[in-house]
Formats: C-alpha cells, sequence, structure tokens
C-alpha cells in the first residue's frame, strides 16, 4: 500500500510566498507614504503655531507696557526692537513681524516668541535633529528670516532647491514680493 506523507506541496509554498510579497510590497508603499504625510502633517503644524506666534508678538509690539525702541543690535540699528526676556528682537514696520539676527544666535530670540524643537547646524552641513532651522541671511540683518525643514541624512542639499520646507521672509526681505512677512510653506520633496 501507498504511504502519503503530510505536509505542502511545491505549489502550494510558492503560492504563500507570492501571497506574502504582496503584501510586504504594500505595507512597504504605506509605510513610506505614512512618513510623507507625517513630514506634511508637522511642516503645516509648525507653520501654524509660527503664524499665531508672530501674531501674538506683533501685539505684544503695540501694548504700552512693552519696552520698544531703537535697536542696539549689530546690523540693526535703524530698526525697532522689542525687549523680551532681556532678548532684543526687531521687527517690521507694517507688521511688526519679528526680524532675527542671525549674528547673535538668533535661535534664542526665536525661543523666547515660542517653544519650539528645532535643531541648529553650527557647520552649516549636518543636519540630523527631526527639524532643523537654517537662518536666510538677507541685507546683513535687516530682513533676515529661516528655514525649517526634515533632517537631510545624505549630503546637504541647496536649501532653495529642497521642496519640504518651512521658509519664513520678513515684509522687506528681496525674495518677497507680497508686501507683508509670509510664511511659506512647500511640500513637493516630502
Amino acid at each position: 500500500m501507498l504511504s502519503f506523507k503530510k505536509g505542502f506541496t511545491l505549489i502550494e509554498c510558492i503560492m504563500v510566498i507570492i501571497i506574502l510579497s504582496i503584501l510586504s510590497t504594500l505595507a512597504v508603499k504605506k509605510y513610506f507614504s505614512l512618513r510623507t504625510e507625517t513630514k506634511i502633517a508637522t511642516l503645516e503644524s509648525i507653520k501654524r503655531n509660527l503664524e499665531s506666534g508672530f501674531i501674538k508678538f506683533s501685539t505684544k509690539t503695540y501694548l504700552p507696557s512693552s519696552n520698544v525702541n531703537k535697536c542696539r543690535l549689530p546690523f540693526q540699528k535703524k530698526l525697532q526692537c522689542i525687549l523680551i526676556n532681556n532678548k532684543q528682537i526687531a521687527f517690521t514696520q507694517k507688521d511688526r513681524h519679528p526680524i532675527f539676527n542671525p549674528f547673535l544666535n538668533s535661535m534664542k530670540q526665536i525661543k523666547v516668541i515660542m517653544d519650539i524643537d528645532v535643531g541648529y547646524s553650527t557647520d552649516g552641513l549636518n543636519y540630523k535633529d527631526n527639524w532643523n532651522l537654517e537662518y536666510d541671511y538677507n541685507q546683513a540683518g535687516i530682513s533676515n528670516g529661516f528655514w525649517i525643514f526634515p533632517a537631510m541624512n545624505d549630503h546637504y542639499k541647496d536649501i532653495n532647491e529642497f521642496k519640504c520646507k518651512i521658509h519664513y521672509m520678513p515684509e522687506n526681505h528681496t525674495m518677497n514680493s507680497y508686501g507683508r512677512s509670509i510664511i511659506i510653506l512647500e511640500t513637493s520633496d516630502c
């Protein structure tokens, strides 16, 4: 009499492998899609927080109790500044949004206005934090903005060409044609 061994046939094993490979392909696609969606959602949230913080900052510059005087900071002596927590911060004339001074660690100026969790590269090449800030030097201190973007694990990209970022430009920034301070969100490279 013939004896049969229990087990899977070659066809059944191949079918299981095909099904598992299809499922893993779908899972990988979903994972990368979620990473992109997360980056975009985080950038949108940071943008809203910046807009809210800058409106609050602008309002403070109008309060009679605020300490507003001519700036004493290098390159900003023609501008008005407000003193908040012993940090002098210049602001624009029309919408009174901040103009950060990159020559005096503007990260501290930004953190006086709002609690934001971003890193800063000291060498200008390595941006390994989850979210990074780079200063947009424009007209030597009188219209400086900044960029916020995710970690760059490979070589530093030209920030102007990289399209996964927030770009803050005060009203008098040379690339700003809106006549008011703006925060631009770009997500096509996320």
